[in-house]
């Protein structure tokens, strides 16, 4: 990825990292910082939740380990989908696949990521959920 992943208007994509792992958690901001995307970084559930809140605007995708503290990864997803419901959020766990799917449910606009994983995967996954059109608003 030469010269990194950029926004139509040419500016850089933020990305908010939700993991309580330090060495996953600086590994990760380094790379996709050297990929040059704008890096947020939360160590556990309710300080992600805040640090979105806070930068909504600018944050285009939400990597968000499930197994947090202070707040789970199921329950800062829920409350990341209240503050804005097309937020793109890549969850990685080190579990089951099948049980985290069935604790959220089928939503737009979500991917699953197995830990471990290398960063070429990752940063496959930002830019296909980059990809993909957000929902339109029903009118029924």
């Amino acid at each position: 990825m030469s010269g990194g992943i950029k926004s139509v208007d040419d500016t850089k994509i933020a990305i908010l990292i939700i993991e309580d792992e330090e060495v996953v958690r600086v590994a990760t901001r380094g790379c996709f910082t050297h990929s040059g995307f704008k890096v947020f970084l939360a160590q556990d559930g309710r300080e992600g939740v805040e640090l979105f809140r806070q930068h909504a605007d600018e944050i285009s995708v939400v990597l968000l380990d499930q197994n947090l503290p202070k707040l789970s990864g199921t329950e800062a997803f829920h409350e990341l989908r209240a503050i804005q419901p097309t937020i793109r959020v890549i969850l990685t766990t080190g579990y089951d696949q099948t049980e985290t799917l069935s604790r959220l449910g089928k939503k737009p606009l979500v991917a699953l990521l197995q830990k471990p994983y290398r960063f070429s995967q990752l940063v496959q996954t930002v830019q296909d959920l980059l990809a993909c059109p957000e929902p339109k608003p029903r009118c029924d």
